[in-house]
């Protein structure tokens, strides 16, 4: 089962079993994670293997945390969360010189 969310900009979804997961191990909701999408200087990278074409968006949240988002567009009017983290020192240096 898949959970809707929606900025009034951008609509999001994710499988309803991953966010308490993705909460306990890296302590980011994915509603805050929603938050990366509306940074005007957010910084889009490669997250994909050989199976899949996944996308990382890197930016900062309202509160101003930096986070690493791996995501895949679904439809062109929503995007699928599947992840979300804060930004190790090397992406935090790829948001800041892109």
């Amino acid at each position: 089962m898949d959970v809707h969310f929606s900025h009034p900009r951008q609509d999001f979804e994710w499988d309803a079993q991953k966010p308490a997961s993705n909460l306990e191990k890296h302590r980011v909701s994915f509603e805050k994670a929603t938050e990366v999408f509306l940074d005007p200087f957010v910084c889009f990278v490669d997250a994909g293997d050989a199976e899949e074409f996944r996308e990382a968006a890197i930016g900062m949240t309202e509160d101003w945390v930096m986070l690493f988002v791996v995501h895949v567009i679904r439809h062109e009017e929503s995007i699928r969360i599947i992840s979300a983290r804060q930004a190790t020192p090397s992406e935090r240096r790829a948001y800041q010189n892109e």
